[in-house]
């Protein structure tokens, strides 16, 4: 998931809202894949942590020597293992992975949020809030935009009542 996209994903197009309907379950479908593809990695970091953590402890309870340990009670082995690169790298990829599993529970979370202003935003073009108004205190540009949304307003109104 890059930053961009996300960004780009969850900002709304005031004056083509009927193209955010339209791409807005595409996105939920495509976050939602990314979110399960995210949590099974996640479950496969923490099955590795696993298996290091075992084979690492295996290895200690042979050779405790190898790893600096003049005692082999289970608690000092415990202890070792913990310490080791590779038990410390497999930790840190659980860590990355659930950063990521996290990071997609907020695309969709956000997603939602757009959803519900994408619902406000249709209520308001409804009720006329952006209808004709007097424009003296506006720019042109302004005038431009506001009477592009009126015009929009009277086409979305229009679809709606043929359906």
């Amino acid at each position: 998931m890059s930053r961009p996209s996300f960004i780009e994903d969850i900002e709304i197009d005031e004056h083509r809202l009927d193209a955010e309907w339209l791409k807005q379950p595409s996105l939920i479908l495509q976050y939602s894949e990314d979110q399960a593809l995210a949590k099974k990695r996640l479950e496969r970091a923490r099955q590795r942590v696993d298996r290091v953590k075992a084979e690492t402890f295996k290895d200690i309870c042979k050779t405790p020597s190898k790893y600096g340990l003049t005692k082999t009670t289970v608690d000092a082995m415990r202890s070792a293992v913990d310490l080791q690169p590779e038990v410390k790298a497999a930790n840190d990829a659980v860590a990355e992975a659930v950063y990521q599993a996290e990071r997609y529970r907020g695309v969709l979370s956000a997603l939602d949020h757009k959803k519900k202003a994408l619902e406000n935003l249709v209520t308001l073009y409804l009720r006329n809030y952006y209808s004709d108004s007097d424009h003296s205190d506006m720019s042109p540009e302004d005038k431009r935009l506001a009477n592009r949304r009126v015009a929009r307003t009277r086409t979305m109104k229009t679809k709606i009542n043929k359906e």
